[in-house]
């Protein structure tokens, strides 16, 4: 099977602010969009996707409980998720000496969502265990 690189056309960053926990970590209950492919075509057949490169998650400068944060993944604009990762979060108490907490998520880079309409939209959504504040940023770009 022969692979090709995903170039993209036109970069974009897509990002949210997560702020209500959601002890469950199987998809049910709050989750939040982070990015999604682009819904300016009426099939996916007609239009082009989203590359996400790099995913960055850095918390507000407040202390932060732990806890843990879950990605999924959704081709019907969240009807059903898939859990991709989870990322632990450490209890962080930020001062003049301490900056807030930030990782990036491996397991995110390269993901490929598809374009759709609002109904069939490929979407990656994040929760966060405790309410917490999170901001998520997707970088990459439509292809």
């Amino acid at each position: 099977m022969a692979t090709s690189a995903q170039y993209t056309a036109k970069p974009a960053i897509q990002a949210n602010t997560m702020v209500l926990g959601n002890a469950n970590v199987n998809g049910a209950g709050q989750t939040y969009v982070i990015a999604q492919g682009d819904l300016n075509y009426a099939t996916p057949q007609d239009g082009k996707g989203y590359r996400i490169q790099t995913v960055f998650v850095r918390t507000a400068n407040a202390t932060v409980s732990g806890g843990s944060l879950q990605f999924y993944l959704t081709y019907d604009a969240g009807t059903t998720l898939y859990p991709i990762t989870g990322v632990v979060v450490p209890v962080i108490n930020p001062g003049a000496n301490t900056l807030p907490w930030e990782v990036t998520v491996p397991a995110c880079e390269g993901i490929i969502l598809p374009a759709g309409n609002s109904s069939a939209t490929a979407q990656l959504r994040a929760s966060t265990y405790y309410a917490n504040t999170f901001y998520v940023t997707a970088v990459g770009g439509y292809l």
